[in-house]
């Protein structure tokens, strides 16, 4: 890259970038420690002189299971044994005390967690978004279009003087999470490995670069400055509500196929390094995405023109295709929420068609307005002009 144009860049972020930078990685440092000091916490609990004397007087207190065939609650042995079974950092919630075996695709609960790694995602979305957006809305591109370097050079200059910093902070804010939770506990305590870590950590940090680049595409697509931020939060609270249409789909699955691979939907979204670890394909999948992403960026920004500053979309050429995209997406994920479809297949009940041509049309219409929004004044101009010329 240019020496000038990198210089360029990095005196016009430099200090928010640091910030950006710091505040990631207190993220998940912090997160860490919080985690291990919620565990020994809890260890100096257990072998506190009250514990062992509540212990020692009401055993009946103190079961670590249930034996269904003998219809009796399991007590431990001695209090080491029960300290065991609830310091063992993971379980799954159809197990009965620690997890005996580990899977990709499933979900382990670390009881311990205290984690505020969740707000990372929340970050990266709105920190792609605001990378460029904010820099049409401020006439810095104004500025950076008047020079001599490429729209082209001008992209990948952001991507690598920015960007980049911002993933690698990702990468190793991940990596010192997983060595504070893996060595800050003691071993026996541990059950799993610590390739199951960094699968998991791999797993976090793919999904969280696809995040990233997505906030990006939207900063570059989106141009109005009121409209702009709307769609970013609606697409925000639609990602919420990622669990729910999983749920959904996962039910048909179910009943096209006689015995489904189930995933739990934490390990296909890796909020928080632990040994969740996303299926391969579904790493696969997301990396297509993100180079998906990263050159449709890259794409429309050599097409972004000053004529447009202030139009919903930078390059409204591109209306028809983004209001196709945004129709299909919105009625794969709205139609099955909404009309909770594994409802009536589950107990039989005449599926609800109109509530489901309802919700088809809400979205072809939702999506034509946000795509076609900069079209209403003068829609509306004409529809009162004619009705004005037939009434005199």
């Amino acid at each position: 890259m240019n020496k000038q144009l990198r210089q360029l860049y990095t005196t016009r972020y430099k200090t928010p970038l640091l910030i950006v930078l710091l505040v990631l990685f207190s993220l998940y440092l912090f997160s860490g420690l919080s985690t291990i000091n919620n565990w020994k916490n809890t260890q100096r609990y257990y072998h506190s002189e009250e514990f062992v004397t509540d212990f020692r007087e009401f055993p009946q207190h103190y079961g670590i299971g249930y034996d269904e065939e003998k219809d009796q609650e399991i007590y431990p042995t001695d209090i080491e044994e029960y300290r065991k079974y609830n310091l063992t950092v993971f379980t799954r919630w159809w197990e009965e005390g620690p997890a005996t075996f580990y899977q990709v695709g499933q979900h382990y609960y670390d009881s311990y967690d205290s984690s505020y790694i969740q707000l990372v995602f929340i970050f990266l979305f709105v920190l792609g978004f605001s990378l460029f957006f904010i820099d049409q809305k401020s006439n810095f591109n104004h500025f950076l279009f008047s020079l001599s370097w490429t729209k082209k050079e001008l992209f990948e200059g952001k991507m690598t003087t920015v960007v980049l910093p911002i993933i690698t902070t990702v990468v190793l804010g991940t990596l010192s999470n997983i060595l504070i939770r893996y060595y800050g506990i003691p071993r026996m305590y541990i059950n799993a490995r610590f390739s199951q870590f960094l699968y998991s950590g791999f797993s976090h940090l793919i999904i969280g670069i696809l995040i990233l680049m997505a906030g990006i595409l939207l900063g570059i697509l989106l141009g109005n400055l009121i409209y702009g931020p709307i769609v970013l939060i609606i697409v925000m609270v639609s990602l919420l509500l990622f669990s729910e249409v999983y749920q959904e789909y996962l039910y048909y699955i179910d009943a096209l196929f006689d015995y489904p691979i189930h995933y739990d939907w934490q390990a296909l979204v890796v909020v928080t390094p632990g040994i969740d670890g996303t299926p391969w394909f579904i790493l696969v999948f997301y990396f297509v995405l993100t180079i998906l992403f990263y050159f449709l960026s890259r794409t429309i920004f050599q097409q972004i023109s000053l004529e447009n500053n202030g139009c919903m979309l930078t390059v409204p050429t591109l209306r028809f295709p983004v209001f196709l995209t945004l129709s299909a997406l919105s009625i794969l994920w709205f139609v099955p929420l909404f009309a909770n479809l594994s409802f009536y297949f589950q107990y039989e009940a005449v599926i609800p068609f109109l509530q489901i041509v309802i919700t088809t049309l809400l979205c072809l219409v939702t999506s034509y307005l946000i795509v076609y929004i900069d079209d209403w004044p003068r829609a509306i101009g004409r529809f009162w002009y004619r009705s004005f010329k037939k009434v005199h």
